[in-house]
Parts: structure tokens; sequence; C-alpha cells
């Protein structure tokens, strides 16, 4: 049975006497407990009607109860089933068991912690170890590396040979077609001089009808030096066919993109590129590219100008004299005025320094200012006089003005 009169009971949980805001009695054991003790709010227990109040049950009551399936069981007051009374402690069993699961886990933390801190100070000491330029000295590494086995796969193609434009056929033997080139180039083979000669390349349907490049590895350097000699020196020659030949020596992929990057840059005509091992270069070769200079000729140019030099100062102010400067004064417009102004200035200049237009064939000389020719022509004067007179001032003073 519950009730909100004010009467002078105790509550059960927590002991304390019962205020104003009501409470609950239990059906079950007949103790009085509070709203908190009870754990009822204000609210709800105002909506609670008299028969649910009068069949309520405090927490340990429930407890004490043989569990049934029963879905409709209201939640437990307190946490695990327990109703702590305000005030009270825990058991000291139970603080030293929470103590003692709490030393284990921060003794775990702690460790891991220092775990941590562990990997932070070695991965730090690796960093300063490598200093702030460590990526960069590992990349500067891994390019000294690849430099290295591009000279080493360089050094193993030494006797080896590469040749272009030799007409392909069907069942041909490459190194009898060898043979047969080196001897017009004057240089004899043998078929013990020939480690082996093939076709390397797309075949000549996938590649548009083009031969594939032969390569072919000499038993001996020299040998390889004599053809390559052979070939610069008759660079005209042909193949059975009539087409032209191109002998080189065999690169490697980064030597032949640097190669025909060479070929691609120039502009020029490209006689020649050749790579060549100097032991003298370190680990390095000398690429050699040979070009057909032609000197370009300069496109005439014509130039309309006014000979200044020539104007006679006495009869130009004679005709600026003459001209009757009050007429100006009559116009208004400013438009007017300049017009009129340019017309007169312009007949004047026609009359005495008319336009005159010269084909000129020699590049411009953009860097050849006033000051420069005026020192120019003082240098030639102290050379005439020096020519005539040959004294020491003379030539000093040609060689400073020079």
């Amino acid at each position: 049975m519950s009730t909100l009169k004010n009467e002078s009971k105790s509550c059960g949980g927590c002991l304390q006497a019962i205020d104003h805001s009501g409470h609950l009695t239990c059906s079950l054991c007949g103790q009085n407990y509070d709203l908190h003790c009870a754990g009822v709010t204000a609210q709800c227990f105002g909506a609670l009607t008299g028969d649910r109040r009068a069949a309520w049950s405090c927490a340990a009551c429930k407890s004490r109860q043989p569990k049934t399936d029963n879905t409709e069981t209201p939640a437990r007051a307190g946490e695990g089933g327990v109703t702590m009374r305000r005030g009270a402690s825990r058991p000291p069993a139970m603080d030293m068991e929470l103590d003692e699961e709490a030393g284990g886990n921060n003794a775990a933390v702690g460790a891991r912690i220092d775990a941590v801190e562990a990997r932070m100070e070695a991965a730090e000491r690796r960093r300063a170890e490598a200093g702030p330029d460590g990526a960069e000295g590992l990349r500067r590494t891994v390019e000294e590396l690849k430099l290295e086995l591009n000279e080493r796969d360089q050094e193993a193609l030494l006797a080896d040979l590469e040749i272009g434009q030799l007409p392909e056929q069907k069942g041909e033997n490459p190194v009898h077609a060898v043979i047969v080139l080196a001897t017009r180039l004057g240089v004899p083979l043998e078929e013990r001089d020939v480690v082996f000669a093939e076709r390397v390349g797309a075949p000549p349907a996938e590649a548009g009808g083009r031969a594939r490049r032969v390569v072919v590895r000499l038993a001996r350097r020299h040998l390889r030096d004599e053809l390559l000699r052979a070939a610069r020196v008759r660079r005209a020659v042909t193949a059975e066919g009539g087409g032209r030949v191109f002998i080189n020596e065999r690169l490697t992929r980064p030597n032949r993109q640097l190669f025909h990057r060479v070929r691609e840059e120039c502009h020029i005509r490209v006689l020649r590129v050749a790579v060549e091992h100097k032991p003298d270069l370190s680990r390095h070769c000398m690429l050699l590219a040979e070009f057909k200079l032609k000197k370009e000729k300069p496109i005439p140019r014509w130039v309309i100008y006014r000979p200044l030099k020539n104007i006679l100062l006495e009869q130009l102010n004679l005709d600026l004299n003459a001209i009757k400067w009050e007429n100006y004064k009559c116009i208004q417009s400013v438009n007017q005025l300049v017009g009129a102004l340019t017309a007169s200035v312009r007949g004047l200049m026609d009359l005495h320094a008319p336009l005159k237009r010269q084909k000129f064939k020699h590049p411009p000389h953009p860097w050849l200012t006033d000051t420069i020719r005026a020192m120019m022509r003082t240098r030639d004067i102290y050379h005439k006089k020096y020519k005539v007179d040959n004294t020491i001032a003379l030539q000093d003073s040609y060689s400073t003005g020079k």
C-alpha cells in the first residue's frame, strides 16, 4: 500500500526519514522506500494507479523470487541487482578485488606506453643518424646504382654491333649476311669470328615493311672497332638490294634513348652519334655527335629612312622663317592645328631629307649603340695614324681604343 501522508516513517533502503515527496510500500516485505531508493521519479509516481502502487515490490524481494521466463519483469533498480544504501560503503573484499584489477590494468597500460616510447625513440634515433637529407641520400644512391648497372650492361656489349636497313629475306642466314657486308667494307670475317647474329625487333608485317635490325656479337673487340672504322670511311655502303646500310655499336636501352634524344633535340642534320668509353672519365662515357653545320644566309631586308645628315641647316632655317606662323593662330580646333603643323613639318622634311629605301644584306647589330660606334671610329683614327707615324704613343692609344 502506498500513501502520500506525512507520517514519521523511515526508508528501508537509506534508513533516513521520508520527506514530503511520497513513498512506496513493498507488497511483500511491507517496508517503506522513498522515491529515490525505489528508483521511481516523481512524474512516474504521479502516473501510477492505486492498484499498481499496491502491487509494487522492492528490488530485494524481486531478487529472491524464482526466475521465470517472464519478459515483462521490470528492470532491477540497482546495478547488478544490488541496492546500495546512501552513505554506506562497499564491502572490503569488493574494494580489494577492484584495486587488484585496476592495478593489473594500470601495469599493462604502463607496459604498452613504455613500448611505444621505446619505438618512438628508436625511430628518432634512426632519423637523426640519417640526417635531414636522408631521403635525398637514398634517392641519390638509387640513381648511382642504376647508372652502375647501365655501365656494366654497356661494358658487356663492347663487342656487339647493330646493323640497320639490312634487307630481310625469308629463311636467310644472318651470319652469312654479316660476313658479306664486312667483306664489302674491306674487313675479312670468318664464321668463327661471329659469336651470334640475329634479328631483333618487330616483324616487318607489324613495322610497316621495315626490316628488323641485326644484332651481331664478334669474338674480339678489335674486329668491331675495325668494322666501325670502315663504316665511317665508307658511309655509302649498300647491301645486295641497293639500299644504304647503317652500322653502329650496340647500346643499352638508356643509352639508346639518350642517342635518340640527341638527334631529336638537334634541329640540324646529325651525321653520326657514337658512344666512347674512356677509362680517364671514371665510370662515365662520352657521347660524340657529328653535325653538318651550314651557315644560314641572312634574308635581305628593305629599310625606309630619312638621311638627316644631309640636311643643310642654313636652308632649313630660311624655309622655317618663310612659313607664316601667324596663320595658325586663327585655327580654333586643336585637331586642325595639329594637322596643319604636322603637314608643314612633313613638307619641310620631304624637301630637305626625302625618304629613301635601302636594301641591307647583313643582319642588324642592335648591340652597337651610338657610344660604341663613336669609340670604334676613334679606334680607327688612331689605327690610321699609327700606320703612318708608327710611334709608341699612337700604338698605346690604338691599343686602349681597341
